[in-house]
Order: C-alpha cells, then sequence, then structure tokens
C-alpha cells in the first residue's frame, strides 16, 4: 500500500491538495480539490469585466484489478468531477458569469480466455455531462450508454482475426427543449493482420446503423515494409463517419441542430529509420472531409464547412545523448 499526499500554492490564489492510495491488484483511490483567484480573461473593462475569472474543481477517481481464476480478469473504474469556471460578458455587464460542469464516468471490463489462440473481451460504460450557466438559463445534461464485445482469434503467427460489435445510447435533457432527443448506434466490425517476413498487413471494416444519420461503411487498410534492420516504409488509407454529439447539437448559444455527419478519407505514407541512437519518421498525409465540424463567426453557432482537404508534411527525430534525450516534431499544414 502507498499514500501519497501531496499539496501546493502558487500566484493568483492557487491552491491545491490531492490524496492518492495506490494497493495491489491495481487499486489506486483519488481525491482532488483545486481552485484559484484566476486572471482577467480580457482585455474589456467596461461593465465589471475587468476582474479575475476564477476556476475551483473537486475530482475522484477509483480503479481496481480483479482476477478471476487463471484465464479470467475484470476491472471497474470511476470517475467524477464537479468544476466551476467564471468568465467575461463580452456583450454586457459581467455580474459574475460562471458555468458549472459536473461530469461522471464508469467503465467495467472484462477479460477471459479460452485458449492461447482465442480470447473474448466485453466492456459496459456510462458517461454523464452537466453543464449549467444560470446567466444565459441554461442547464443541458448529456448521458451516454455503452456495451461492446470481441472476440480474438490467433490463427497462427501469421494470421490474426478480431470480431466484435458496439451499441451505443446517447440522450439529451431537458428533453421537451429539442426535437431529437434520443439516438442509438449500432455496429459490427471485423480486423483482420497478416505478417509474413519483412511484410506486414492491417485491414478493418466497420458497419454502422445510426437511428438519426442512417448506415455508414467504412474502413481501412495499412501495408508495411521492412526495407531493412534499420528502414521501413508503411502506407495507409482509410475512410470515417463521426456523428456530431448532441453538445455540438444543442449546447446553448453555441449548438447547431442542423449540424451533418462528418466523413472523411484519408491517406499516408510514412519512412522511419534508426540508427545507432538515433530514431526518425518522416510522413506526407491527406485527408478530404466533408461537413467538417466547424464554428461560424458570424452566427457564434457551430457549423459545418461544406469540404476541406488537409495536407501535410511531418518529421519527427529523437536522439539520446549521454543522459539526455532530445525530442523534435516539425508538422507543415496546407
Amino acid at each position: 500500500m502507498r499514500l501519497i499526499f501531496p499539496i501546493g500554492i502558487g500566484s493568483h490564489g492557487l491552491q491545491e491538495g490531492s490524496l492518492s492510495i495506490q494497493g495491489g491488484n491495481g487499486f489506486y483511490l483519488s481525491a482532488h480539490k483545486e481552485q484559484t483567484d484566476g486572471i482577467d480573461h480580457t482585455s474589456i473593462t467596461s461593465g465589471n469585466n475587468d476582474d479575475k475569472d476564477g476556476f475551483k474543481q473537486s475530482a475522484f477517481s477509483f480503479s481496481h484489478h480483479l482476477q478471476l481464476g487463471e484465464q479470467s480478469k475484470a476491472q471497474f473504474a470511476l470517475l467524477t468531477s464537479d468544476n466551476r469556471n467564471q468568465f467575461d460578458n463580452t456583450f454586457g455587464v459581467d455580474s459574475g458569469f460562471y458555468t458549472d460542469t459536473k461530469t461522471l464516468s464508469t467503465a467495467l471490463h472484462f477479460e477471459h480466455r479460452f485458449r492461447d489462440k482465442l480470447s473474448w473481451q466485453t466492456h459496459l460504460g456510462f458517461n454523464q455531462d452537466d453543464s449549467n450557466t444560470p446567466a444565459f438559463g441554461s442547464d443541458i445534461v448529456t448521458q451516454r450508454s455503452n456495451l461492446g464485445s470481441e472476440l480474438r482469434i490467433n490463427m497462427n503467427d501469421k494470421h490474426r482475426f478480431l470480431v466484435g460489435f458496439d451499441y451505443y445510447r446517447e440522450s439529451v435533457q431537458p428533453s421537451r427543449t429539442y426535437a431529437v432527443n434520443r439516438r442509438d448506434n449500432k455496429s459490427v466490425f471485423a480486423l483482420y493482420q497478416f505478417q509474413s517476413g519483412a511484410l506486414t498487413l492491417l485491414s478493418n471494416l466497420r458497419y454502422d446503423d445510426n437511428s438519426v444519420y442512417q448506415q455508414e461503411t467504412n474502413g481501412s487498410i495499412a501495408l508495411g515494409y521492412q526495407l531493412s534492420d534499420q528502414l521501413s516504409l508503411t502506407g495507409s488509407y482509410g475512410t470515417a463517419f463521426v456523428a456530431p454529439s448532441f453538445n455540438a447539437l444543442y449546447f446553448p448559444y453555441f449548438g447547431n441542430p442542423d449540424l451533418l455527419a462528418e466523413e472523411s478519407e484519408s491517406a499516408e505514407i510514412t519512412l522511419r529509420g534508426s540508427h545507432n541512437a538515433i530514431t526518425w519518421r518522416l510522413s506526407a498525409y491527406q485527408t478530404e472531409i466533408e461537413n467538417l465540424f466547424s464554428f461560424d463567426p458570424a452566427t457564434f453557432l457551430a457549423a459545418n464547412i461544406g469540404s476541406a482537404k488537409i495536407t501535410g508534411l511531418e518529421s519527427e527525430l529523437s536522439m539520446q545523448i549521454k543522459a539526455w534525450q532530445v525530442h523534435a516534431i516539425v508538422d507543415l499544414l496546407s
């Protein structure tokens, strides 16, 4: 058993403290509290907006692993937080504006190994986000429950398969305010991995049936080749579908109920190398997005951009110099 109790103070009235207990079998328990007087977030001096905008937070987390015999194990995790964030009124008088946000997240994971080549995993989860801004008369609560399961099959050293399903249900309250206050998504997916000598292949396919955004089928494929002991080349292509969150649809003074789902396709090629204490990577990629989630400065609401193309070149370098680890990344976008 290990007990940790750090406390701290700082400028702008910062006070923070936490208590954590760590034990065997992945046991972890933690409580944290923090508050600060903050700073003035804007340059506006009229309407009491030249005040400091403080912040305070309390959080609690718990996790534990449980071994259920030689072939089964379970894990449970819980996280809660309660925050208050003060802010200025950029459109008028600041009479003490703040937003209270409470979050709750729980997860239960179970795994069973039938034999060396076959294993099964399943998980249950629940998340809730409660955001309240009294000055705007807004109080929105979003919830999400999910259930997923997958079966892993290792045929041999060359062939590996994974099949599974995923289901989630989302809701928003108060329900009387919104045209769509509940939706669910059912999906099935499969993954195949092949490796032989210097060649590696990874592919997956996913089918989603969304109660609002209908059916979507997406997938990806990646191919890698080890050119030498120090050099490898990888290429990949994939498509994706993302439904807008309820916060993006309905959050007061920001949400847009007319948002469409975001769809994208991406391609990337990567060259990696390692030489003594130096490793490096050079990647070129391009992503084309339809209905990109964005923000409209004219209406101050969430919005879709009709289409967008992101092209980039990223380089990464790491090296060990005696006791020092040097790491650098350069990313060029257009």
